[in-house]
Order: C-alpha cells, then structure tokens, then sequence
C-alpha cells in the first residue's frame, strides 16, 4: 500500500505560526486522541537545536497533506520538556479539560433534565455542548465533594452514554443511538496490519431491574432484553422507566469490549469516540466504537493507529 499523497503539518504556539522553524527541526510526532474523559496527549522530538517552549505554552495543530490539505487536530498546553544532547523532547495536553471542571462542590439538582444538566455545566466552563438523553430526568441528584468532570462520569457510566470534550464541545451522547458522529469506513485492502481478539467473557442476553410502584406501593421488576444468562441489577430505581434506561445501559456496558482490535493506515481525519465500520475482514466486517486514535508524523511518513471495541 502505497500512499500517492505527500504528508503535512501546521503549528501554532501561542496563536503564532512557527510551522517553518519546526519543520527545519522536527523528528517525530505523536498525537493521541482518547475517547471518553481520559485526556488527549501531544509528544513532539526534536533535534536539540531547537529551543524549549515555556510550560502551558498553548500549541494548535493541524495534519494532512500538501494534496489535499489540512485538518484541525486540537490545543494542547505544554507540560514537560526534556533536553540531552542530541534532542529536545515536548509533551503537552489537551486543553479541553480545565482546571474549572475539575474542582469538586457540593451541590444539588432538583427536577432537572440529564440534557439541561449537561448544558448548565457546559455553559459554566464556556463549552458549548451535545447531548441527546432527552428522555432522562433526574428528580434528584446529589454532587458532594465532586467536580462536574467526575459527576458526568459517573452518569455516563450508569447510561453507558459516550462523554468527552473535544474543540470547546462538551459531548454527551448515547453509544446506540442516531447521533452526530460520524461513522469511519475502512477497508482491509487500505489496511497495513491490523489484530482483532475475541475476549472470554459472558455475553449478556438481558438484565432485570427493579422498580418502586409507588401507586401500589410494591416492587415491580422490569427486564430489559430476552433470554439467558441474565444479569441482576442490585438497586431499586423510581419508576419503570428510569429501571428500563439503566437496564440498557449496563446491559451494553456489560457486554462492551468482547470484540477489541487495532489497525494502522495512512494518516486520515479519524476520531475517538465516534463509530468505525469495517469491511473486507470476514465474520469481523461490522460497526464498532473508536477507543482511541495515535497520529504519528515522521520523516517516513503519516500513520494512523486506530484501536477499536464492539
């Protein structure tokens, strides 16, 4: 596989352009794009010619190729730098998760929606933001000793909902659902390697759920799903609904990551978080959820490391 294109780059320090002095001492780059809220990392080497960027020195970059141009890839701070006598090491950030929604409060919400909840905490750390749990109400929710970060964790993982910050966007969304994200296609003849594993671990075929009728003023059951093996949530939820939505969501939390792989192509405008589909590779032809994505910019040319889970 060879590839006709010729790879490029862009990068902004501090809102100026030092793409040429960096191309005159550029050795590699790595950019890593997580999905969900671990955060995204910028690694850069360099001969040791060049000269040491500042701590939380903002860099912006863009990828492509001369061809066919270039894409935005994010804002990092600068963290570390490292320097010997023969290179100048940069590792850096992203800047989508600020000091601000990391800051544990106490507070509480009273008959909020999950969605007005999500653009609350946007508007409060000037995100703008994405969220299609219209269906999920909250009558109350406790934040102690929490941050925002941690709290819209710990509600995607009961929802088993994709939650990230990418470009100043707060991103809340169903894994299953009709959303935004794009979907990636790939076929085996544009692969250069690839691994997929099948994991040893029970596929779930439904989950019960626990309810409170308070008009009987019994407990009810709800089972999301059919057949067997059957997995049992422990906590009793408010009504019907509210035990129905869980009961999705760990239905698909539980049985995420029994197919998991990876593949490296030529560098492409590729995200983590969103869905990729692939075609040409047999009984693993399907649609499966980007974990995370790996640029890597050298002078042997532009790839993609892309890992995946279904």
């Amino acid at each position: 596989m060879v590839n006709k294109f010729t790879p490029d780059f862009k990068i902004e320090v501090n809102g100026k352009d030092v793409t040429k002095t960096v191309k005159q001492h550029l050795v590699n780059l790595s950019l890593k794009d997580e999905a969900g809220d671990a955060t995204d990392d910028l690694t850069l080497n360099f001969d040791n010619l060049f000269v040491r960027p500042n701590y939380e020195d903002k860099i912006k970059v863009w990828l492509g190729y001369k061809e066919t141009g270039l894409y935005y890839c994010g804002a990092f701070l600068v963290q570390t730098t490292e320097k010997n006598q023969n290179s100048l090491r940069v590792s850096a950030t992203s800047t989508n998760f600020t000091t601000e929604i990391k800051k544990k409060r106490n507070r509480s919400y009273e008959n909020i929606s999950l969605c007005d909840l999500v653009k609350k905490i946007a508007d409060s750390n000037s995100l703008k933001y994405k969220c299609d749990f219209k269906d999920v109400f909250f009558k109350h929710l406790s934040q102690t000793d929490e941050s925002d970060l941690n709290l819209l964790n710990r509600i995607a993982k009961m929802y088993n909902a994709t939650f990230n910050i990418k470009n100043d966007t707060l991103i809340f969304i169903k894994k299953q659902g009709d959303n935004d994200l794009p979907v990636f296609e790939i076929n085996r003849k544009n692969v250069s390697s690839w691994t997929i594993k099948y994991a040893n671990k029970t596929l779930y075929k439904s989950v019960k759920a626990t309810w409170h009728d308070t008009k009987e003023n019994k407990q009810k059951e709800v089972i999301f799903g059919n057949g067997e093996p059957q997995y049992v949530l422990q906590d009793t939820f408010k009504d019907k609904s509210e035990a129905l939505k869980r009961a999705e969501g760990i239905m698909d939390l539980l049985n995420s990551g029994i197919k998991s792989g990876n593949l490296t192509i030529d560098g492409m405008n590729i995200i983590a978080g969103a869905k990729l589909k692939l075609n040409g590779f047999g009984e693993d032809d399907g649609e499966y959820s980007i974990k995370r994505v790996t640029h890597n910019l050298s002078g042997s040319g532009y790839t993609v490391r892309v890992e995946f889970e279904s």
